[in-house]
């Protein structure tokens, strides 16, 4: 009898038992998962009882998290007692000279890098060199920092990673996002907010024409996770890494973004009209690496609050197309949600984490309750 078990079946099982006929059909399906490509085997002989796998994601699924807590029993029709196949999540070394006197974990993910301090005493996030910190952020998106210490100062941390972007005329230096039903703005309530980036309706001084005040880095706090444990997709930061899906784009694809300049729209910070304009493609500060730069329509039917329209811009240097708004949507917004660009974060109590809001775009899942509290800080 042959099994071929699938994702949505993996999702279910603590474990499971496969059938097949020979051993090279089981490499052929593992390595055709849902695009998910074999890295390493000891190469045991199938006399031994046991096989550990280690799996890295080259396609729409990370399954390697997915895959750490699972056990799969392999009973081939020749044997009774069969084989247990165990799944190990792909551990990255980083090479972090700067964080050689600390004990830490590093997990990869798509998106992120989780760094666990442990050892018998929680470290400072301070003790950790900031060019090699920022370095990480750059190439890995998002980096998750738990079990560090907790009673440091936020503005510290920030201000020993880089300069802090202050939003004088509104919240000051900490965004204290604590979402409620009570809420006036689309941050702190618990609605779902559309893909986007930070800065993109702020004024560089008091008296600009144009706005976009664009920090380079987002440092958050949770405080406290959303409450509700059981329910696996609520009150989640979604990251999708637009350097990869630019990569993934074909020439004609890219050749049209690049022609592509677009105007955000929409009534904040009790201004009832503020103008966005920025080309849809752009090149990272540091890494040189081509991004996207995009707001998600969000139209009044969605949203209580401050509502998103997105048009082409009327630049006397481009043709204008009415269609570019259009193809921007229907190109990009499904990328940006998909399993293979996007990374659905669940909080952890205490937990920081520092993302590049220049390579991102970020967004998040609506709530059904109150009580989730995450600081946030813009820097650069």
């Amino acid at each position: 009898m042959n099994f071929q078990p699938r994702y949505s079946d993996l999702m279910k099982a603590n474990s499971m038992a496969i059938f097949w006929q020979d051993s090279d059909r089981f490499f052929r399906w593992i390595r055709a998962l849902d695009g998910c490509v074999l890295l390493t085997t000891k190469n045991l002989p199938l006399s031994r009882k046991s096989l550990r796998l280690r799996f890295g994601s080259r396609g729409k699924f990370d399954l390697s998290a997915l895959l750490a807590s699972f056990r799969m029993i392999i009973v081939p029709p020749e044997a009774s007692n069969g084989f247990v196949f165990h799944f190990m999540p792909w551990r990255v070394p980083v090479s972090l000279p700067e964080c050689g006197h600390l004990d830490v974990e590093c997990i990869e993910r798509n998106t992120v890098l989780i760094i666990t301090a442990r050892g018998p005493e929680t470290p400072s996030i301070l003790s950790i060199l900031a060019v090699g910190l920022r370095h990480i952020v750059h190439k890995h998106a998002c980096v998750s920092l738990r079990g560090f210490k907790q009673d440091d100062d936020l503005c510290e941390i920030a201000e020993h990673f880089g300069s802090i972007l202050d939003w004088e005329d509104h919240f000051g230096k900490i965004l204290e996002i604590r979402s409620s039903p009570e809420s006036h703005s689309n941050s702190q309530s618990l609605e779902p907010l559309p893909m986007h980036f930070d800065g993109m309706f702020k004024k560089k001084s008091a008296d600009a024409k144009t706005l976009g005040d664009v920090p380079l880095f987002q440092l958050f706090h949770c405080v406290n996770a959303y409450p509700q444990h059981n329910d696996t997709d609520t009150g989640r930061t979604l990251f999708a890494d637009t350097r990869k899906i630019w990569k993934s784009w074909g020439k004609r694809d890219r050749a049209r973004a690049k022609r592509i300049t677009l105007a955000y729209r929409t009534k904040m910070f009790d201004n009832p009209h503020l103008l966005h304009i920025s080309p849809l493609i752009d090149s990272h500060a540091f890494t040189r690496e081509r991004v996207i730069r995009y707001h998600e329509p969000w139209p009044e039917s969605v949203t209580k609050h401050n509502s998103i329209h997105v048009s082409p811009h009327r630049s006397t240097f481009m043709k204008h197309n009415t269609q570019d708004a259009i193809w921007a949507k229907e190109t990009i917004v499904h990328q940006l949600y998909s399993a293979e660009f996007c990374y659905r974060h669940s909080w952890v109590k205490g937990e920081f984490l520092i993302a590049d809001n220049v390579a991102t775009l970020h967004a998040r899942t609506s709530m059904n309750r109150s009580g989730r509290h995450i600081r946030r800080i813009h820097i650069n």
